[in-house]
């Protein structure tokens, strides 16, 4: 796999250790009581929930069309937990949680302290961008350079569809707020647009500059959700 694919293929502890941390993974009450003490608002911990929700049913939808089983514990638990490092990213002012992907790699350092398992840990650190920015984009942008990775991109079943729920999520809530013409199902190619605006924010603000419509990350991006659109159902974010 390249470092801008998506699998489709389900993750595996990575060791013996990592086997028995998945045994014990709490219920999401207490995940969701863990997230409050922490500090993390009562709207995020919606979206978390909504997200996990949304995540479960991709994934059910995934196994009844291709037979391809992820695992719904680990699923679940790094779809609650993904956006856990802005509890502490929006409390520091040095910090631009909404335009720079800090509180993934802090979520993920959180949870890798409170001896949860590392596969949860990944979806946290690369769902802010879905697989669209390598290495060398990163760098040119400043951002933190995970270890031992090319690019923030999902490597398994379980960090792609959290990646992909949260885009989806991410799509209605703009509409919500009355942003016409984001129709995932009735204009897909819409989803390019909504990525302009956001990654061309991001250069702005931190490189000062603008990117084209033709920049290789915005087809990078939509090419990567485009894989799960047969799998995602407008009922299912109702």
């Amino acid at each position: 796999m390249n470092d801008i694919s998506l699998s489709m293929k389900p993750g595996e502890p990575g060791n013996e250790v990592e086997k028995i941390k998945e045994l014990f993974l709490p219920t999401r009450e207490k995940m969701i009581q863990s997230m409050r003490y922490l500090g993390l608002g009562e709207v995020k911990i919606k979206h978390v929930c909504d997200l996990a929700d949304l995540s479960l049913k991709i994934a059910g939808e995934v196994e009844k069309q291709t037979g391809i089983k992820s695992n719904k514990e680990i699923l679940e638990a790094g779809a609650l937990f993904h956006d856990i490092g802005l509890a502490k990213s929006y409390k520091d002012p040095e910090l631009e949680p909404e335009v720079y992907p800090s509180h993934c790699v802090i979520g993920a350092d959180i949870i890798r302290k409170l001896g949860l398992p590392e596969r949860v840990a990944r979806c946290a650190e690369v769902h802010e961008f879905g697989g669209g920015i390598t290495r060398k984009e990163a760098e040119e942008l400043r951002f933190p350079i995970l270890p031992y990775k090319n690019s923030y991109a999902p490597q398994n079943l379980e960090e792609a569809i959290v990646t992909v729920a949260d885009c989806f999520l991410f799509v209605e809530e703009v509409k919500e707020r009355g942003w016409e013409g984001y129709d995932l199902w009735k204009n897909p190619e819409s989803l390019k647009d909504l990525y302009y605006n956001y990654i061309n924010d991001i250069y702005k603000k931190i490189l000062e500059r603008e990117i084209t419509k033709e920049h290789p990350i915005l087809d990078r991006l939509y090419n990567i959700n485009k894989i799960f659109f047969k799998y995602v159902k407008p009922e299912f974010l109702k």
